[in-house]
This record gives C-alpha cells, structure tokens and sequence, in this order.
C-alpha cells in the first residue's frame, strides 16, 4: 500500500512540475478516493 501511495505521490508531483493541472487534479482526486477506500477497509470488521 505505501509503494501505490508513493508511486502516486510522485506522479501528482510529476504532474506540477510539468504544469499540467487537470492531470494532476485528477491523480489527486484519484490518490484521496483510494486513501479514503483503504481507510474504510481497515476500519470496517
């Protein structure tokens, strides 16, 4: 899970460096909805 958080962090890092906002608003949409679905999976019995 921490290497498809990291891969995505530099991704999004990536993204504005280059300056491409839309790409990097949806790797960021993307990134929050799996920590956000990962959170809910280690919180549920």
């Amino acid at each position: 899970m921490i290497a498809d958080y990291s891969r995505q962090h530099r991704s999004i890092l990536q993204a504005i460096h280059v300056r491409d906002a839309q790409l990097a608003q949806t790797l960021m949409a993307d990134h929050l909805e799996k920590a956000r679905d990962d959170l809910m999976k280690a919180a549920s019995p």
